[in-house]
């Protein structure tokens, strides 16, 4: 009787597990292309199919709310057909067919629920690297059967935020490639270092390294974004604050420098005036978007700088206020123009009067010196009188001229 209702139990669990799986609606991605998937459910699946016969897969990972979830990485089989009755019974008398530690029914030929993806399959994941804001991760396609599609299933925490006006999200993308991928270039150092007086911030951050040897630097291109943000619009949003660049975010400030070739390896300094933003807590977010040539471009994130602006400068006032040593050293220099302009109307003053007296005085000399008298005729003055002996006149003529 007992192991008839054992039976039974199990035959109910076992379809609701069934029914579950088939009610189960996978997302399924094209490769080598960001995705972004809205996390509405409990759990959500991706699925990665792979069209070719590769030994790697690359996939890039980046939650919003990391502390919200988490992930895990399988070989996915697919249920075409719902198990009959018969498999079922078939199944439950298997030796095959067991209880894992979390009570879950586990074919190893079938998967009957998402359920079964709790773990990472072993020896699937090759190799994970955690970045800021985003992981990459490599997984090992060389298994014993032939893979088709692999499983990417996001698993919400009990203590997840449940927030609803949040809006929760995963960004993936997988490509296939033959032989895992190093990186070529990472930043010679994440930290950044901030001076700031008053509203004024003086900002060091370290350049590109090249981790290829003899890498050609002729096309090289390495674009860095300063970005301000208010820290509350941030955290409304995110709490991986890393992601504001897949989503456009737009911040309270934005500066953006670009050097070429060599330059890039030196470290960088800038002079920005943040705005004061009420007082409130703002974010400094830094990125560099590098691309040589031909290549993909990466994405590589500055640790992040949380600061608050208290005071602005304003405008520079000239001269400097210096108190009231100041004010009595200008009042002085006051008088002393005073002095001098009194000096100089004086100067004026006195050329005018003396000008005046010196034409007074020539005025007077040369009014004592005798008249003209007037009671002379002198009508007669240039008139040519007619001469008839002219012979006379020519011998006049020349006699005055010897």
């Amino acid at each position: 009787m007992k192991s008839l209702a054992k039976s039974i139990i199990s035959i109910v669990s076992l379809l609701l597990l069934i029914s579950y799986s088939c009610s189960a609606d996978p997302i399924e991605l094209e490769d080598n292309t960001f995705k972004k998937v809205v996390l509405t459910e409990d759990e959500t699946q991706i699925l990665l199919p792979i069209s070719t016969q590769t030994k790697k897969m690359i996939v890039d990972v980046a939650l919003t709310h990391p502390s919200d979830y988490y992930i895990t990485l399988n070989q996915y089989y697919d249920n075409d057909e719902p198990a009959s009755f018969n498999e079922i019974i078939d199944l439950l008398n298997s030796k095959e067919f067991h209880l894992n530690e979390k009570e879950m029914y586990i074919h190893p030929k079938r998967r009957l629920s998402t359920f079964n993806f709790t773990d990472n399959q072993t020896g699937l994941i090759d190799n994970e690297d955690l970045g800021l804001g985003q992981s990459r991760i490599t997984l090992n396609l060389v298994q014993e059967q032939e893979m088709k599609k692999i499983a990417l299933t996001i698993f919400k925490n009990e203590n997840a935020t449940t927030d609803s006006t949040i809006e929760k999200a995963i960004f993936v993308r997988y490509k296939l490639v033959e032989e895992a991928e190093k990186a070529k270039y990472e930043l010679n150092n994440i930290e950044v270092e901030v001076k700031k007086e008053k509203d004024m911030l003086s900002i060091k951050f370290g350049g590109v390294k090249q981790l290829v040897s003899n890498t050609n630097l002729t096309n090289f291109v390495s674009v860095y974004t300063i970005n301000l943000f208010d820290k509350e619009t941030l955290t409304s949003k995110f709490e991986n604050f890393y992601l504001y660049e897949r989503e456009g975010l737009k911040g309270l400030l934005s500066k953006s420098i670009k050097l070429k070739r060599e330059a890039t390896k030196t470290d960088n300094f800038i002079k920005i005036k943040a705005p004061l933003n009420e007082q409130k807590d703002q974010v400094l977010l830094i990125n560099a978007k590098v691309k040589n040539g031909d290549e993909e471009e990466q994405i590589l994130h500055y640790e992040l700088i949380v600061f608050k602006v208290e005071e602005e400068s304003g405008e520079r006032v000239w001269p400097d206020d210096k108190g009231e040593e100041g004010e009595g050293e200008e009042e002085d220099n006051r008088k002393k123009n005073a002095y001098i302009l009194y000096i100089i109307m004086g100067s004026f003053g006195g050329i005018v009067i003396l000008t005046f007296i010196i034409v007074l005085v020539y005025v007077k000399l040369n009014g004592d010196k005798p008249n003209i008298e007037e009671d002379n005729d002198y009508k007669d003055i240039g008139k040519i009188e007619p001469n008839s002996n002219k012979e006379t006149d020519k011998g006049n003529v020349n006699e005055e001229e010897e």
